[in-house]
């Protein structure tokens, strides 16, 4: 399978939250190399969707890139649910 390591990051992360969640304020953060907003969305994109849906999981990214690169041909967005 293609994404099997990232797939088997989001299965790590989902057994995280199921066990802590109770007791704890959780924050999930890092560079997932994936995006929330991008359309149309990849593979990647499409699993770490899931997984914010899945657990009912927020963010309050907008999809607005935080961003530029210095030549104004790039952007990104910082990861974090």
């Amino acid at each position: 399978m293609k994404f099997m390591g990232y797939t088997s990051l989001t299965l790590e992360i989902e057994e995280l939250l199921e066990k802590y969640s109770d007791t704890q304020a959780l924050f999930i953060c890092g560079d997932f190399n994936s995006s929330l907003s991008r359309q149309p969305p990849n593979d990647r994109d499409l699993i770490l969707r899931d997984l914010v849906r899945k657990l009912n999981l927020h963010t309050d990214k907008d999809g607005e890139p935080t961003f530029f690169h210095a030549s104004g041909e790039q952007s990104a967005e910082i990861d974090y649910i």
